[in-house]
């Protein structure tokens, strides 16, 4: 994502821009996770190839970490939170757990 090549001109694009992304998956028990994680991406990058990189992220921790197979990430939602208090995305994640 980072680095750009042309096969016509063979001339590469270095980023050196990257925007750090913080999230934490909702509900959160599933990943067992105690903190927010992050992730960098191209500030060139829209909400859709972040959204890919998420969902990529978040399959590969399944499979490869924790050894769920049966389970798979097939939608997401993406929302912005102005917080990094884990309590407080915990609470969230009680309210979504209750709303579904």
């Amino acid at each position: 994502m980072g680095i750009l090549a042309s096969e016509e001109n063979e001339e590469a694009v270095v980023e050196l821009y990257f925007r750090e992304i913080r999230f934490t998956p909702i509900p959160a028990p599933l990943f067992k996770w105690k903190e927010p994680k992050s992730v960098l991406i191209s500030r060139a990058e829209t909400v859709l190839d972040l959204t890919k990189k998420l969902q990529r992220a978040l399959n590969n921790r399944l499979f490869m970490g924790l050894k769920e197979r049966s389970v798979m990430v097939g939608h997401m939602r993406l929302w912005k939170s102005n917080t990094n208090d884990f309590e407080e995305i915990e609470g969230l994640s009680k309210k979504y757990k209750n709303y579904t």
